[in-house]
């Protein structure tokens, strides 16, 4: 793993790194459930609350170091056909050329 990581280092070295775009998604949810509560001191706290469940969104972005590319926002689960429309998308939204895509392993 090492020997790769120094092989990448050694190869991105000489790129523009403003026209490096890295692209990554990420997932949130915004169920919220009470945990704590007030009460007169020595009593104790009965507070039933049903969490509320909110929808599951990701955001998938491409950005450099200068600015955000392209984003979408999708509230389906992210699948490889999903990824791969989002990169076209970007593509298709690109004003440089010869830029490099940078993809987290997961």
């Amino acid at each position: 793993m090492i020997k790769k990581r120094q092989e990448f280092v050694t190869k991105i070295k000489g790129e523009d790194i403003h026209k490096i775009i890295s692209i990554d998604e990420s997932g949130f949810n915004g169920t919220t459930n009470k945990t704590k509560g007030l009460s007169k001191k020595g009593s104790s706290i009965y507070c039933p609350v049903k969490a509320k469940k909110h929808r599951n969104v990701s955001l998938i972005m491409a950005i450099t170091t200068k600015q955000i590319i392209y984003h979408n926002e999708i509230t389906t689960s992210v699948d490889g056909k999903i990824i791969f429309d989002f990169i076209k998308d970007v593509i298709k939204n690109l004003t440089e050329k010869d830029c490099i895509f940078l993809f987290d392993r997961s």
